[in-house]
């Protein structure tokens, strides 16, 4: 197909994926040699076009540049499930590097620094290497659990539990752990030990030998694994073929797409020297761009910490000075390096800058924080200011400086509440109006509560004096027993209700059942005993598991799971108040359709008899006759 100006292709049929909803179809990458399409993203021109023309030798220009990523960012791994995007831990970023395209409106020089983080794809080795690993082999792994340095192949080697290989665990993806040493080496046998986190565990390994593969090999007890022979040789990889996790793995924890080795010993090499703490020195070009054509290498010094969880790291040019850009088109675009860029920040000085008065402005004390509020708060400032409090914008809020009210809170940075003040303002409290209704209403329910006791407390003796009231019915030992066609009415409008109130779960389970035991006469007794065992022993046990099993550590405050690993004493519960329900109902039916039982030797005169003498005693006096 020589000189041929445009292609079209057509998807004449499509073979849907087994496990996924299907869609129309599409196609992920498609590749012509020879051909090459980039693509750049183009920012808002409404302020370039503005100020285009204008004077800007009094004004300092910056732009913030932003890769487009996924929604959890920095949890991107390299590879990811079947499914591709339906879950969101299967997201992948739309931007591998940034590229951008803008129009400066003035000629300037830019400083060039930013954020950037390790790339998916960047080589464990090529990690080690920047953190100033030490030892007599380099190591490498398929990839990262979430793309965090911390569990990079080099953890499974330096002695220590503390640190572990933790890669992912994806089907089609297979994981594995490879090492090469410097001299051949001799390796009779290896031992898995496990991680200090709860992830699978490798049970059947495949070890390849300067590319010859061997024989499956089970994983056994504390982690050994028998080589049939002795192998000698300097690149070694283990293949993971099979993993599982350790018994007694909570349901939420099990969702972790994760295999690990804490540390492999037998493999023939001394340990490696991990450095823990302190900074990392990012060599100049540990992150790079191009602007307009030309390298910026960027690079730094940033907290060991930071770079082992993968977080952003502060990065900035290490070379070459500040980088030249006409009025007019320019471009920005990240290039290949074991960190990627994920912000950009282009900054110019004015070249004639005007100069402004000094101003200071802080916080003194931050102080108190209640229960609707903050009291004691001091600030200081030499001017005008605003006074921001960082809380979620509501009219509601309100703020105080020495007495005075600032009034309505206006939206600061898209979602404080801020305030205009003047320089003279000191003493600051803070409050949120709405919260008097709500305290409001708690004075008045503690008065109802207070008003309730009163009257239990002076009806007693009044109601000690009254005749006691008959008894219920007795419940039958055999309980009527519905037809199907009413049990299945009673049913269906029972899960209605129930999955109205609790949800859906709990009507499509309890509206069945509580179908079936209506349909087969379920006695009260045993109706009763069961909810008894169910609020007694099974609530108290389910809660006392749930707290003992979810072991995932502290989150900070931001455990989504809290709810999910503690509902099953919810359905227990839920189910024996329908039980309790269902025997108070049928008690009631009882009591209202048929005649009351008697008491004792009482018959109908001798129950008017007792009436009137009660009627006779609780008047006044009556004389003698």
């Amino acid at each position: 197909m020589r000189d041929t100006p445009s292609l079209t292709v057509r998807l004449s049929g499509v073979r849907g994926p087994r496990r996924a909803s299907e869609g129309a179809g599409g196609i992920r990458e498609l590749r012509i040699p020879g051909v090459r399409v980039t693509e750049a993203l183009r920012p808002p021109t409404a302020i370039e076009s503005g100020l285009r023309g204008a004077d800007l030798r009094a004004n300092p220009l910056t732009y913030l540049f932003e890769r487009d990523t996924a929604d959890v960012p920095d949890r991107r791994g390299r590879y990811v499930g079947e499914r591709g995007a339906g879950e969101l831990r299967d997201e992948q970023d739309p931007e591998r590097q940034v590229a951008r395209v803008f129009a400066p409106p003035a000629a300037r020089r830019y400083a060039v620094d930013g954020w950037a983080s390790v790339d998916p794809r960047t080589p464990d080795a090529a990690l080690d290497a920047l953190a100033g690993t030490r030892g007599a082999a380099t190591v490498d792994s398929s990839a990262r659990f979430e793309n965090a340095p911390r569990y990079r192949g080099s953890g499974a080697f330096d002695g220590t539990r503390t640190r572990a290989w933790i890669g992912p665990w994806i089907a089609g993806r297979p994981a594995w752990l490879s090492w090469r040493t410097r001299a051949r080496t001799t390796v009779r046998r290896l031992v898995l030990v496990p991680p200090a986190v709860r992830v699978r565990r490798p049970t059947r390994v495949r070890l390849t030998v300067d590319g010859r593969a061997g024989a499956p090999l089970a994983v056994g007890a504390g982690g050994a694994v028998a080589l049939p022979a002795p192998v000698r040789g300097r690149a070694f990889r283990l293949d993971v073929l099979a993993a599982r996790f350790p018994a007694g793995t909570p349901a939420g924890v099990r969702q972790r797409r994760a295999v690990g080795i804490g540390e492999l010993r037998g493999a023939g090499i001394a340990p490696l020297r991990v450095p823990r703490g302190g900074t990392v020195d990012l060599p100049c070009a540990a992150a790079a761009v191009a602007l307009d054509g030309r390298r910026v290498a960027l690079g730094g010094r940033v907290a060991r910490d930071a770079f082992d969880a993968g977080r952003p790291l502060r990065v900035r040019a290490c070379a070459g000075g500040p980088v030249a850009l006409p009025a007019g088109r320019a471009t920005l675009d990240g290039l290949g390096a074991p960190l990627r860029a994920d912000g950009v920040r282009l900054r110019s000085a004015a070249p004639a800058p005007v100069a402004a008065p000094a101003w200071s402005g802080r916080v003194v004390d931050p102080g108190r924080a209640g229960d609707a509020g903050r009291d004691g708060v001091r600030v200081t400032a030499t001017g005008p200011s605003w006074l921001v409090l960082g809380q979620s914008y509501d009219a509601g809020w309100r703020a105080r400086c020495d007495g005075r009210d600032l009034g309505a809170p206006r939206p600061m940075q898209g979602f404080a509440n801020a305030w205009p003040v003047p320089a003279t303002c000191q003493d600051v409290s803070f409050a949120y109006g709405p919260q008097r209704a709500a305290t409001i209403g708690y004075v008045v329910s503690a008065l109802g509560c207070l008003g309730l006791l009163v009257l239990l407390l002076a009806g007693r003796r009044r109601l000690a004096a009254a005749p006691a009231p008959l008894p219920l019915p007795a419940p039958p030992d055999r309980p009527r027993r519905l037809e199907p066609g009413r049990a299945v009415l009673v049913a269906v409008v029972a899960a209605a209700v129930l999955g109205f109130c609790f949800g859906l779960r709990a009507g499509v389970v309890l509206g069945p059942l509580l179908g079936l035991v209506l349909w087969r006469g379920v006695a009260d007794r045993v109706l009763v005993l069961a909810a008894g065992a169910l609020l007694a022993i099974g609530v108290p046990l389910a809660y006392g598991l749930a707290a003992l099993l979810a072991d995932r550590g502290d989150p900070g405050g931001y455990d989504t799971s809290y709810a999910t690993d503690r509902i099953a004493g919810h359905w227990l519960a839920l189910a024996a108040l329908t039980a309790l329900g269902l025997v108070l109902w049928r008690t009631l039916a009882a009591a209202r359709g048929g005649p009351r039982p008697r008491a004792a030797g009482v018959g109908p005169a001798a129950a008017d008899e007792r009436l009137g003498s009660a009627l006779v005693t609780s008047g006044p006096a009556a004389p003698a006759p």
